[in-house]
């Protein structure tokens, strides 16, 4: 830690408190392959106790501990958001779901598991790529009609306007506050710069997985509504949260940023309208006022919430993941019906995620 402080210039302090902030940071020495097994209620209904049970029984450790060899370090851990694939392990990074609960250390030499993403419902919106573009190239996210909507709000609409598509179509947070979407970028574009905008894909509720399906099956639909975000507030800078057990969305947003950035959608004078902004995506803090802590280098602490000024202590403002996903919804498809996703896990005959009224 000494040596990260020295680096970055930062007391040992600040270096200690982020390490122990996070779960996937040590203060100690751990095995060259961590295995993270999910313990909360959708994965321990599919035999996830049985499966940490078997492995320490295999590897002759208790939970939590390493290997003589240093090889292998077993964690019982909460939520890792593949419910709707329990049991669920991570190894290192690696996805492992379902694990086989009778005999979970094949995965130890085993593949990563790249199982469909299961969707359903008659009339799909906010999943209607999922399983139908390719994540991973613009080009086919562009086919289906993708980057129409960031087109029209630059083209044909000022941020004035699409503020207020966003107002009068009601949209509200899902966090559980249901506060007024429209409202809150008002505040935002209402305040000195420079703005920022945060999309919370951060997603860490046993049984909550809908923003993992969204973040590997439709990455660029997400940057598109945080750039339409950007343009209403007159921000110039978004941000996208990702929690660190979910690095393949990880990697998918950081490529839709560079390929958006090489095609003009991104960067300076977008689209010839003089409109700069620019996206990254980085790894979460647990709560609205710590998200926004980092973009300002302050420790992480909990803070009373200063909603009409964002986030407390820069002008900006942060969402939920879907929020910003039907923002882009607004815009291109011009009405106001939304649908939830619902999510189903553990003892349903079927599981995944089902686009209702």
């Amino acid at each position: 830690m000494e040596r990260v402080a020295t680096a970055l210039s930062v007391p040992v302090a600040d270096v200690y408190g982020v390490t122990e902030f996070y779960e996937m940071l040590y203060t100690h020495p751990v095995g060259g392959k961590v295995f993270r097994v999910c313990q909360d209620a959708p994965c321990a209904l599919a035999g996830a106790d049985a499966a940490m049970t078997n492995l320490c029984e295999w590897l002759r450790i208790r939970p939590g501990e390493t290997t003589p060899d240093g090889h292998v370090t077993v964690e019982p851990v909460r939520c890792l958001g593949l419910c709707d694939r329990a049991p669920a392990a991570l190894i290192n990074l690696d996805r492992y779901a379902p694990l086989d609960s009778a005999r979970p250390e094949i995965a130890l030499n085993g593949v990563p598991s790249e199982e469909p993403l299961a969707i359903g419902g008659l009339v799909k919106l906010a999943l209607s790529n999922v399983g139908v573009v390719d994540p991973t190239r613009l080009q086919d996210y562009a086919s289906q009609g993708g980057l129409a909507a960031l087109r029209q709000a630059l083209l044909n609409m000022t941020p004035g306007r699409v503020l207020e598509e966003v107002k009068v179509s009601k949209l509200v947070g899902r966090g559980g506050a249901a506060f007024p979407t429209g409202l809150k970028w008002e505040f935002a574009a209402r305040n000195p710069g420079p703005r920022y905008v945060i999309c919370n894909a951060d997603e860490s509720e046993p049984g909550a997985f809908k923003d993992r399906v969204l973040m590997d099956g439709d990455p660029f639909r997400v940057v598109e509504g945080l750039t339409l975000a950007c343009y209403a507030v007159g921000a110039e800078k978004g941000f996208i949260y990702v929690r660190g057990e979910h690095r393949q969305g990880y990697d998918r947003f950081s490529g839709a940023v560079r390929q958006l950035k090489a095609s003009g959608y991104l960067g300076e004078n977008i689209l010839g309208t003089g409109f700069k902004c620019d996206c990254a995506s980085s790894f979460p803090f647990a709560d609205d006022e710590g998200r926004s802590a980092q973009l300002v280098s302050r420790r992480v602490n909990p803070l009373i919430s200063q909603q009409q000024h964002g986030a407390g202590a820069f002008n900006g403002f942060l969402c939920s993941y879907d929020a910003f996903l039907k923002s882009f919804l607004l815009i291109d498809k011009s009405g106001y019906q939304f649908r939830r996703i619902y999510l189903t896990s553990g003892h349903f005959s079927e599981v995944g995620g089902f686009s209702l009224e």
